[in-house]
């Protein structure tokens, strides 16, 4: 195996795309990276107060993965390329995990402090705490800041082309007893709470 990966793949970024893509596809989607970040939430020591909080495993993994996506993922195709991950520093971050016992000084994709702060956003908005978000929970985001036609837009997939009909945004693919649809935080809401906790970042002026 690694004979053929070192044969044909001939930067780290063509190893990565390579080790975690499914087969056939040369690029990488969003589920092709739970498994090496369950990997880091297990074997991190700046992680192992997980260890105890088990249901705080997906929730950081979620918002993980929307954080490389709406950095790397320039082109927001949902699909992340070995070309676009060379324009980032994607990869320098994760050589940086086995350096780096802090996992807060981490502070582009994996911190926990950053995320808590995304998710207790979120929890904010959720005020019955079903983990999902309708259009009038995040219409009270930053005190109404948002115009009802940029929320529309939201909902209606449009800032985020790779997800198609979001009526509810939440933590989880399961509404439970609710009879509409949803998708995972940050297919949508986390862009609108990255442009305003990141606003260093040139991401959020396509949103």
């Amino acid at each position: 195996m690694w004979r053929k990966i070192l044969q044909n793949c001939h930067d780290d970024a063509a190893k990565f795309v390579h080790l975690l893509m499914n087969p056939g596809c040369h690029y990488l989607v969003q589920e092709d990276f739970v498994p090496f970040l369950q990997d880091v939430v297990n074997t991190h020591p700046g992680l192992a107060f997980l260890k105890e909080a088990s249901e705080f495993h997906s929730r950081y993994i979620t918002t993980v993965i929307q954080r490389i996506f709406y950095t790397v993922n320039r082109s927001w195709s949902g699909r992340i390329t070995c070309a676009e991950l060379r324009r980032s520093t994607f990869l320098q971050n994760v050589a940086l995990l086995e350096e780096e016992a802090d996992i807060n000084q981490l502070t582009e994709y994996f911190s926990y402090e950053h995320f808590y702060v995304i998710y207790c956003k979120f929890w904010e908005l959720d005020t019955d705490h079903d983990l999902l978000i309708d259009s009038q929970d995040l219409a009270r985001h930053n005190d109404h800041a948002l115009s009802t036609k940029m929320i529309e837009r939201i909902f209606s997939g449009a800032v985020t082309r790779y997800v198609s009909q979001p009526p509810l945004l939440g933590f989880s693919g399961d509404c439970g007893p609710c009879s509409e649809p949803c998708v995972p935080l940050s297919r949508s809401l986390p862009h609108v709470i990255l442009s305003c906790v990141e606003p260093e970042c040139s991401c959020h002026v396509r949103s």
